[in-house]
């Protein structure tokens, strides 16, 4: 099915596609919502759309991810692209963000392990798991973004087999989020012996 609206600005340009911007169109007509945009997927460029459009469908309809409101064609510089219609979160904070804003809690976390909790119980695993893909909405909401990457199953994920682990951006040296146990691993580079340490921190509440 044709995309029944107009794109507009370019918000984020990746090597398959993109996110814009689209006008004169009919999604919020029965919402609330206010920044509504799509995903454009180049098939030429990306020969797993198809799975990244059902899976990140089923996080919506989970309410693990932002709203998927269609999925559709469209050109683009005479190509045709698969889009996907979605919530945008405008001036959204990634994960990194809140770490190195230093407001990082107890409450945040299980926030977040409840969300890949039910991702697991619909049988997805994301395999891309970092501080960029979560974001938070104005309200301090958490969401998983992303698919791309994601694999599917016809059965729920066991818990000996679901990663609680992400990756976060530290100055330097990166620092890893563990939901589980509530910590946080800080990789330090000691500039005397050219080595690096570990240094574990509780979550604070």
């Amino acid at each position: 099915m044709s995309c029944d609206f107009e794109l507009g600005e370019p918000l984020h340009l990746t090597n398959d596609g993109g996110i814009y911007r689209i006008i004169n169109h009919n999604y919020n007509k029965h919402t609330k919502i206010p920044n509504i945009a799509v995903k454009l997927i180049d098939p030429s460029e990306n020969t797993n759309y198809k799975k990244e459009i059902i899976i990140t469908k089923i996080a919506s309809d989970s309410e693990i991810s932002p709203k998927v409101f269609d999925s559709c064609t469209v050109k683009l510089d005479g190509k045709l692209m698969y889009g996907l219609v979605f919530e945008y979160l405008d001036n959204a904070k990634t994960l990194d963000y809140i770490l190195n804003d230093k407001k990082l809690n107890k409450r945040i976390v299980s926030e977040i392990k409840i969300l890949l909790d039910v991702m697991y119980n619909n049988g997805i695993i994301h395999n891309d798991l970092h501080g960029e893909n979560v974001l938070f909405n104005k309200s301090g909401r958490p969401y998983l973004i992303d698919f791309g990457m994601s694999e599917l199953k016809k059965q729920r994920i066991p818990s000996n087999k679901r990663d609680y682990i992400i990756e976060l951006s530290g100055p330097g040296y990166p620092v890893i989020l563990n939901l589980k146990d509530e910590t946080l691993t800080k990789i330090v580079f000691n500039r005397r012996t050219f080595k690096t340490t570990e240094e574990v921190f509780d979550i604070k509440d």
